[in-house]
Formats: C-alpha cells, structure tokens, sequence
C-alpha cells in the first residue's frame, strides 16, 4: 500500500482577482504559520514581529523563498502518533518515533464520523 505525502506536499490554489493573473505557478514552499501574516498582509495590517511565518503575498510579501518547511504530527485524541519531518524543494525526511504503530490509527471520533465512515465504505468497495 503506498502512504500519503499528505500534508507535505499538496499544493495551495490561492485566487485574487486583479492581483493575480490566472495560471500563474510557483514552486516555492509554504508553511501554514505563512498563512496568518499572509492574511494580515493582504488585509494591509502591519505584520508583527513576534507572529511566526513570512507573508507570501501582499505588500509585506516576502520575496525571499523558504529553504526549508517543518512538520510534526503528534496526537489525535488519545492516540499518539509522533513524526517530525523537514522538507525542501526536493527531499523530504520523516522521523517516526513510533514505526510499530499502523499508518492510520483507530481514532474512534474520527472513524464514528459519517464522513469518515463513507469514505471507509468506498475504500472497501475499491479493493
């Protein structure tokens, strides 16, 4: 079974008319603590100093790409589950701290859900 990059390699689709041009791409890497000074940028709310990440659009917009972007994964409910990785625009390193553990744990908030449970049902339709 292949694993998911999800979450670390998924794309981010932003649309701003007049600013814009459609079709416009970039491979530049974006963390979501970019995405609070981003809004405050393009709002044309001073950024503060203290607040984590860079804006990438806006007039605040830092034109100096990221080398690198940081994730974790950690707990979801009473399951914990600790992964750090580290990316860049061509490798990506994980460090799971607890390999023995299945890919997709048995949360049961989560896999009680409707939604998840649909998704769950398509899944062993698929297979």
């Amino acid at each position: 079974m292949r694993k998911s990059a999800s979450g670390t390699h998924v794309p981010l689709i932003v649309r701003w008319p007049g600013q814009i041009d459609g079709g416009e791409a970039t491979d530049d890497l974006v963390s979501l603590v970019d995405l609070g000074p981003t809004t405050l940028s393009v709002a044309g709310v001073d950024v503060p100093q203290y607040i984590q990440g860079r804006p990438f659009l806006g007039p605040e917009a830092d034109d100096e790409c990221r080398e690198y972007v940081f994730a974790t994964r950690d707990r979801y409910d009473e399951e914990y589950d600790m992964m750090r990785s580290v990316r860049d625009e061509r490798y990506r390193y994980v460090r799971n701290y607890y390999p023995e553990r299945p890919y997709v744990q048995w949360i049961p908030y989560r896999n009680r859900h409707p939604a998840m449970e649909e998704l769950q049902s398509e899944t062993r339709m698929a297979s």
